[in-house]
């Protein structure tokens, strides 16, 4: 099973988030995720969008180095975002659970920050927007030596068959 990436994309500098991922199904069967999970890195950006002071706070630090409810149920991600609001840090929507959005449907909170590394984005779920915002308290990302996916020995072998498309 090999990982393909699409035409457009910025892997080695971990900005692409939209992979596709040849399942081995001799097929070609691909998986394409748009955000939240992530974005072409030649997308132009809604920078004229506008946000209230409320959907974002800079001085909130992240509510750890993981998908808080895949750590405290022992599962696994595929890649981090980071409520704006509050810091509560959950997984993509590619990931088998959907942390983030979910935490979106729970809290309202609707402005969510990529939590990858060289990953600068911010994305609205109301207008399905993403900007450039402010500088958020560190870290900006998980740790470097954090797998993806991860978190390590939690990653099943089949992982590539479980993500959602």
């Amino acid at each position: 099973m090999a990982l393909t990436w699409p035409a457009g994309l910025v892997v080695a500098g971990h900005q692409a988030m939209d992979v596709k991922y040849d399942r081995g199904t001799g097929h070609g069967a691909r998986a394409w995720r748009e955000f939240p999970c992530g974005k072409p890195a030649n997308d132009e950006e809604d920078t004229m969008a506008t946000h209230d002071s409320d959907d974002i706070d800079p001085a909130v630090a992240p509510s750890g180095t993981g998908c808080v409810e895949c750590l405290q149920a022992g599962q696994w991600w595929l890649h981090l975002r980071r409520c704006a609001r509050c810091g509560h840090v959950g997984c993509c929507d590619t990931s088998p659970n959907q942390h983030a959005t979910a935490h979106f449907h729970q809290t309202g909170h609707p402005v969510i920050t990529s939590f990858e590394p060289g990953e600068d984005w911010f994305y609205d779920y109301r207008s399905g927007a993403t900007f450039n915002g402010p500088t958020l308290r560190a870290p900006h990302m998980h740790p470097l030596d954090q797998p993806v996916p991860g978190p390590a020995g939690q990653v099943p072998r089949n992982w590539m068959e479980l993500l959602n498309e």
